[in-house]
């Protein structure tokens, strides 16, 4: 009778590639940095995991930075007594003479 030897480690599937824990995340890395900081897709492949990530963390600093910007603008436009003016009161001024 012969005597069968099986492997002590035995390697499944997903040894050989990434599972889908993995996968999709990597993937949406890969979008990340291709559509918004133009990093072309041989680059990323050849670029090690945390750098690949330190850029991406960056890039989220400063859209927060861009956000909280833009919020900071908006809250101080609607102050009380802001000077900003419609169209059609501007219009109304003119016509008044209030304005030359």
């Amino acid at each position: 009778m012969e005597r069968q030897y099986f492997p002590v480690y035995p390697l499944t599937s997903a040894f050989f590639g990434l599972n889908f824990n993995y996968k999709k995340p990597f993937l949406e890395e890969i979008y990340i940095c291709m559509s918004h900081l133009k990093i072309s897709y041989s680059d990323l492949m050849l670029m090690p995991t945390y750098e690949r990530r330190f850029y991406i963390q960056l890039y989220k600093e400063e859209l927060d930075k861009e956000t909280e910007r833009l919020e900071n603008a908006k809250s101080n436009s609607n102050v009380k007594g802001s000077r900003t003016v419609s169209g059609e009161a501007l219009k109304a001024k003119m016509r008044n003479n209030e304005i030359q």
